[in-house]
């Protein structure tokens, strides 16, 4: 965490057999945020696996913002938020939250 600039939370994401998990998140929601690029099937993962860079990196600096393009329906819920609360980075935490106290998957708070 500390070698990447801006970053409040990390893990590593693995893709098998066309599922995204997590291993060694810091925060609940980059456990959260894999999940629901498997239910989505997109995502930086999912497209790292779908269509693997010749260097083998994919990255995403802002979901909401111009990256949201490439990942529609993530970046979409997050602007939004954004949007309406007037939040930059915490708008995923909202999703994770509101998935949590709604108990609905997170796939179905950000449609």
């Amino acid at each position: 965490m500390r070698l990447v600039p801006g970053a409040d939370a990390g893990g590593i994401s693995m893709t098998r057999n066309g599922q995204v998990t997590s291993r060694n998140p810091t925060a609940p929601g980059v456990t959260k945020l894999d999940q629901l690029q498997s239910e989505l099937r997109e995502g930086p993962c999912v497209s790292a696996m779908d269509d693997p860079a010749a260097d083998g990196v994919v990255l995403a600096d802002d979901l909401a913002g111009p990256d949201g393009d490439r990942w529609p329906r993530l970046g979409q819920a997050e602007g939004i938020l954004i949007e309406r609360y007037g939040v930059d980075d915490e708008a995923f935490q909202m999703l994770v939250r509101s998935s949590q106290d709604t108990n609905l998957k997170l796939v179905e708070v950000a449609r």
